[in-house]
């Protein structure tokens, strides 16, 4: 008996009540199980990463539902510095390639900034060549019709962090992939909740049915699984874009 046991021992006998040590319940482990190692999430575990040199002339294979995407959506957003870290402001813009002109970057702000926040982020975005667009609904309507829509690819350090300060509300997602996962509501409308959606949010308004959740899943530290829901009247051009997580190929690098 090592000196640990020993004090283990001498503290029940005075009626303390010690948690078991591993050795002592040992035996209830049959000799035949194997005794796995505890899984632990390493930052610099390794990552695959696909490249290759395009010969002269190779020509793509280019998906019919998922076609190569023309143009990226990059987003960045901050945090106030509170518990939570809810949504302060955020900045976006499109990439077109071979259209540096039509770069604009842009930024919004959270709903319910109040008007002295307003007007000091407008006056540091114009002194940064920004355009600010409005508040987060305003950048809502870009990001569903450029990325929706139009397909562009949203590039985010990393999209679940950044999408679920975006977020009016959650639940958990119940299929699919992501199943397990957070099903993130961000658009909203005024309305009264119903059995379908039951959802109450800040200022009375109720969960969009016309516009999808977006539902993510961690697979570990660094990468997500993402998806997104349908939604009601759904049409033709309802083929979203693609994710790229930023900080993934910043590991690689």
């Amino acid at each position: 008996m090592d000196e640990r046991q020993r004090l283990i021992a001498e503290l029940r006998a005075g009626g303390l009540a010690v948690p078991l040590d591993r050795s002592e319940v040992g035996f209830l482990r049959r000799p035949s199980q194997p005794r796995h190692p505890p899984r632990l999430w390493d930052p610099y575990q390794p990552i695959g990463q696909r490249t290759h040199v395009e010969p002269p002339d190779w020509t793509p294979e280019l998906s019919k539902w998922r076609p190569t995407p023309m143009a990226t959506l990059p987003l960045v957003t901050v945090p106030r510095d509170e518990p939570g870290e809810p949504l302060w402001f955020g900045v976006y813009g499109l990439t077109i390639p071979g259209s540096d002109d039509l770069w604009v970057p842009r930024l919004f702000y959270a709903d319910d900034t109040p008007d002295d926040e307003r007007e000091a982020l407008t006056k540091a975005a114009e002194s940064l060549g920004l355009t600010v667009v409005g508040s987060r609904r305003r950048f809502l309507d870009d990001l569903w019709r450029w990325w929706y829509k139009d397909r562009a690819a949203l590039a985010a350090w990393d999209p679940g962090v950044d999408l679920g300060r975006l977020a009016v509300g959650w639940t958990r997602a119940a299929k699919g992939q992501c199943r397990g996962g957070l099903s993130l509501i961000l658009w909203s409308k005024d309305g009264q909740p119903d059995p379908k959606r039951p959802l109450r949010f800040k200022g009375g308004e109720v969960e969009d049915g016309h516009r999808p959740r977006i539902s993510f899943r961690s697979i570990d530290g660094t990468r997500n699984l993402i998806s997104v829901s349908g939604r009601g009247e759904p049409d033709r051009e309802d083929r979203w874009g693609r994710q790229v997580i930023v900080s993934v190929h910043a590991l690689v690098l």
